[in-house]
Protein backbone atom coordinates (compact mmCIF):
# COMPACT_ATOMS: atom_id res chain seq x y z
CA UNK A 1 0.00 0.00 0.00
CA UNK A 2 2.95 2.29 0.52
CA UNK A 3 4.71 1.97 -2.42
CA UNK A 4 1.47 2.36 -4.07
CA UNK A 5 0.79 5.81 -2.44
CA UNK A 6 4.86 6.15 -3.28
CA UNK A 7 4.13 5.49 -7.08
CA UNK A 8 1.68 8.21 -7.16
CA UNK A 9 3.25 10.34 -5.65
CA UNK A 10 5.54 9.97 -8.17
CA UNK A 11 3.39 10.74 -10.64
CA UNK A 12 2.15 13.73 -9.25
CA UNK A 13 5.86 14.99 -8.99
CA UNK A 14 6.42 14.92 -12.48
CA UNK A 15 3.28 17.01 -12.88
CA UNK A 16 3.95 19.19 -10.11
CA UNK A 17 7.58 20.15 -11.14
CA UNK A 18 6.06 20.88 -14.84
CA UNK A 19 4.22 23.78 -13.16
CA UNK A 20 6.67 24.45 -11.05
CA UNK A 21 8.94 25.37 -14.09
CA UNK A 22 6.66 27.15 -15.61
CA UNK A 23 6.01 29.25 -13.06
CA UNK A 24 9.67 29.49 -12.23
CA UNK A 25 10.82 30.91 -15.86
CA UNK A 26 8.38 33.70 -15.25
CA UNK A 27 9.97 34.64 -11.78
CA UNK A 28 12.89 33.22 -11.44
CA UNK A 29 16.21 35.01 -10.22
CA UNK A 30 19.32 34.50 -10.59
CA UNK A 31 21.07 32.17 -8.01
CA UNK A 32 18.03 30.18 -7.63
CA UNK A 33 18.33 26.24 -7.74
CA UNK A 34 17.69 24.56 -10.83
CA UNK A 35 14.05 22.85 -11.00
CA UNK A 36 15.57 19.73 -12.70
CA UNK A 37 18.07 19.75 -10.27
CA UNK A 38 15.59 19.61 -7.34
CA UNK A 39 13.29 17.00 -9.06
CA UNK A 40 16.04 14.81 -9.52
CA UNK A 41 16.64 15.11 -6.26
CA UNK A 42 13.23 14.30 -4.82
CA UNK A 43 12.95 11.32 -7.24
CA UNK A 44 16.41 9.80 -6.10
CA UNK A 45 15.00 10.22 -2.67
CA UNK A 46 11.01 8.40 -3.61
CA UNK A 47 13.21 5.61 -5.75
CA UNK A 48 15.17 4.66 -2.39
CA UNK A 49 11.91 4.74 -0.07
CA UNK A 50 10.08 2.47 -2.60
CA UNK A 51 13.06 0.25 -2.18
CA UNK A 52 13.13 0.22 1.27
CA UNK A 53 9.10 -0.41 1.16
CA UNK A 54 9.50 -3.38 -1.10
CA UNK A 55 12.56 -5.28 0.72
CA UNK A 56 10.51 -4.73 3.89
CA UNK A 57 6.93 -5.95 2.12
CA UNK A 58 9.23 -8.97 0.88
CA UNK A 59 10.30 -10.10 4.46
CA UNK A 60 6.90 -9.78 5.71
CA UNK A 61 6.24 -12.22 2.65
CA UNK A 62 8.93 -14.58 3.64
CA UNK A 63 7.21 -17.50 6.31
CA UNK A 64 10.91 -18.49 7.44
CA UNK A 65 11.38 -14.90 8.66
CA UNK A 66 7.92 -13.42 9.64
CA UNK A 67 5.02 -14.65 11.31
CA UNK A 68 1.79 -12.83 12.45
CA UNK A 69 0.07 -13.44 15.70
CA UNK A 70 -3.36 -11.63 16.29
CA UNK A 71 -4.69 -10.72 19.61
CA UNK A 72 -7.83 -10.51 19.99
CA UNK A 73 -10.83 -10.05 23.29
CA UNK A 74 -13.93 -11.91 22.48
CA UNK A 75 -16.18 -8.99 21.88
CA UNK A 76 -18.22 -8.38 18.94
CA UNK A 77 -15.98 -5.50 17.73
CA UNK A 78 -12.19 -7.12 18.03
CA UNK A 79 -13.40 -10.29 16.47
CA UNK A 80 -15.06 -8.30 13.43
CA UNK A 81 -11.24 -6.60 13.52
CA UNK A 82 -9.91 -9.54 13.09
CA UNK A 83 -11.87 -11.36 11.19
CA UNK A 84 -10.67 -8.05 8.57
CA UNK A 85 -7.17 -7.97 9.55
CA UNK A 86 -6.77 -11.70 8.34
CA UNK A 87 -8.29 -11.35 5.24
CA UNK A 88 -6.01 -8.68 4.50
CA UNK A 89 -2.92 -10.63 5.41
CA UNK A 90 -4.21 -13.26 3.35
CA UNK A 91 -4.52 -11.21 0.49
CA UNK A 92 -0.82 -10.19 0.53
CA UNK A 93 0.10 -13.39 1.17
CA UNK A 94 1.72 -12.26 4.59
CA UNK A 95 1.86 -15.74 7.31
CA UNK A 96 -0.17 -15.91 10.46
CA UNK A 97 -0.37 -18.66 12.75
CA UNK A 98 -2.43 -18.09 15.99
CA UNK A 99 -5.72 -16.37 17.14
CA UNK A 100 -4.63 -15.60 20.87
CA UNK A 101 -8.04 -14.45 22.26
CA UNK A 102 -7.30 -12.54 25.88
CA UNK A 103 -9.15 -11.96 28.73
CA UNK A 104 -11.51 -14.59 28.93
CA UNK A 105 -13.50 -15.04 31.99
CA UNK A 106 -13.24 -18.71 33.40
CA UNK A 107 -15.04 -20.77 36.65
CA UNK A 108 -18.28 -18.21 36.96
CA UNK A 109 -21.19 -20.23 38.11
CA UNK A 110 -23.12 -22.26 35.69
CA UNK A 111 -26.46 -21.32 34.70
CA UNK A 112 -28.11 -23.72 37.55
CA UNK A 113 -25.92 -22.74 39.88
CA UNK A 114 -26.80 -18.84 39.45
CA UNK A 115 -30.91 -20.11 39.58
CA UNK A 116 -30.51 -21.94 42.62
CA UNK A 117 -28.52 -18.46 43.91
CA UNK A 118 -31.02 -15.78 42.85
CA UNK A 119 -33.85 -18.33 44.19
CA UNK A 120 -31.98 -18.49 47.77
CA UNK A 121 -31.72 -14.61 47.53
CA UNK A 122 -29.44 -12.64 49.68
CA UNK A 123 -30.57 -13.01 53.22
CA UNK A 124 -31.07 -17.36 52.77
CA UNK A 125 -27.31 -17.14 51.08
CA UNK A 126 -26.25 -14.56 54.20
CA UNK A 127 -27.48 -17.29 56.54
CA UNK A 128 -26.20 -20.07 55.24
CA UNK A 129 -22.84 -18.46 54.96
CA UNK A 130 -21.99 -16.50 57.69
CA UNK A 131 -21.38 -13.40 56.34
CA UNK A 132 -24.45 -10.03 56.34
CA UNK A 133 -26.80 -9.70 53.92
CA UNK A 134 -25.46 -6.77 52.53
CA UNK A 135 -22.12 -8.77 51.07
CA UNK A 136 -24.51 -11.47 50.14
CA UNK A 137 -25.92 -9.30 47.40
CA UNK A 138 -22.68 -8.52 45.99
CA UNK A 139 -21.62 -12.03 46.14
CA UNK A 140 -24.53 -13.31 44.36
CA UNK A 141 -24.14 -9.69 41.64
CA UNK A 142 -20.90 -10.21 40.99
CA UNK A 143 -21.87 -14.16 40.13
CA UNK A 144 -24.49 -12.84 37.81
CA UNK A 145 -21.78 -10.57 35.92
CA UNK A 146 -18.99 -13.04 35.88
CA UNK A 147 -21.62 -15.46 34.57
CA UNK A 148 -23.07 -13.18 31.59
CA UNK A 149 -19.72 -12.10 30.63
CA UNK A 150 -18.75 -15.75 30.46
CA UNK A 151 -21.46 -16.39 28.04
CA UNK A 152 -20.94 -13.75 25.88
CA UNK A 153 -17.21 -14.44 25.56
CA UNK A 154 -18.76 -18.10 24.77
CA UNK A 155 -20.69 -16.80 22.00
CA UNK A 156 -17.92 -14.99 20.23
CA UNK A 157 -15.42 -17.45 20.41
CA UNK A 158 -17.65 -19.18 18.38
CA UNK A 159 -18.22 -17.20 16.03
CA UNK A 160 -14.18 -16.34 16.18
CA UNK A 161 -13.71 -20.40 15.79
CA UNK A 162 -16.30 -20.58 12.42
CA UNK A 163 -14.53 -17.76 10.60
CA UNK A 164 -13.06 -19.25 7.50
CA UNK A 165 -10.18 -17.08 7.51
CA UNK A 166 -8.99 -18.76 11.01
CA UNK A 167 -9.81 -22.23 10.49
CA UNK A 168 -6.05 -23.22 10.06
CA UNK A 169 -5.09 -21.20 12.44
CA UNK A 170 -4.64 -21.97 16.22
CA UNK A 171 -6.63 -20.45 18.73
CA UNK A 172 -4.87 -19.62 22.06
CA UNK A 173 -7.83 -18.94 25.17
CA UNK A 174 -5.79 -16.86 27.72
CA UNK A 175 -8.02 -16.19 30.76
CA UNK A 176 -8.70 -13.08 32.59
CA UNK A 177 -5.86 -12.70 35.30
CA UNK A 178 -6.65 -10.94 38.67
CA UNK A 179 -3.53 -8.87 38.52
CA UNK A 180 -0.74 -7.01 35.99
CA UNK A 181 1.54 -9.03 33.83
CA UNK A 182 4.60 -7.15 35.14
CA UNK A 183 7.75 -8.74 36.30
CA UNK A 184 9.46 -11.92 35.34
CA UNK A 185 7.43 -14.29 37.49
CA UNK A 186 4.44 -12.99 35.78
CA UNK A 187 5.86 -12.79 32.71
CA UNK A 188 6.77 -16.62 32.60
CA UNK A 189 3.34 -17.98 33.59
CA UNK A 190 2.12 -15.86 30.98
CA UNK A 191 4.25 -17.15 28.30
CA UNK A 192 2.53 -20.62 29.97
CA UNK A 193 -0.42 -19.62 29.35
CA UNK A 194 0.35 -18.85 25.25
CA UNK A 195 2.12 -22.38 25.41
CA UNK A 196 -0.76 -24.03 26.82
CA UNK A 197 1.21 -25.30 29.67
CA UNK A 198 -0.82 -26.73 32.17
CA UNK A 199 1.17 -26.01 35.31
CA UNK A 200 0.73 -22.00 34.39
CA UNK A 201 -3.13 -22.74 33.58
CA UNK A 202 -2.99 -23.68 37.48
CA UNK A 203 -1.33 -21.09 38.67
CA UNK A 204 -3.56 -18.15 36.41
CA UNK A 205 -6.44 -19.46 38.07
CA UNK A 206 -5.45 -19.68 41.44
CA UNK A 207 -3.74 -16.26 41.04
CA UNK A 208 -7.28 -15.11 40.13
CA UNK A 209 -9.90 -17.04 42.67
CA UNK A 210 -7.36 -15.67 45.50
CA UNK A 211 -6.63 -12.27 43.86
CA UNK A 212 -2.97 -12.21 43.72
CA UNK A 213 -0.57 -10.08 42.25
CA UNK A 214 2.68 -10.73 41.36
CA UNK A 215 5.42 -9.70 44.09
CA UNK A 216 8.48 -9.28 41.68
CA UNK A 217 7.22 -6.46 39.01
CA UNK A 218 8.98 -4.37 37.35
Amino acid sequence: MLGAGIATLQGWTGKGFSYYQMLKGLFRKKGDPDPAVLKRKLEKKLKKYRQGIAKVGSMLKDTTRTTFVTVCIAEHLSVAETRRLLAELARHKVHANNVVVNQLVRGSPTADELRMLEAAGAAAFAAGSGVDAALAAKLIASARLSSAREAIQAKHLRALASLKEAACLDLVRVPLLAGEVRGPAALRQFAGLLDGSAAAAAAAAAATAGGAAPKDEL
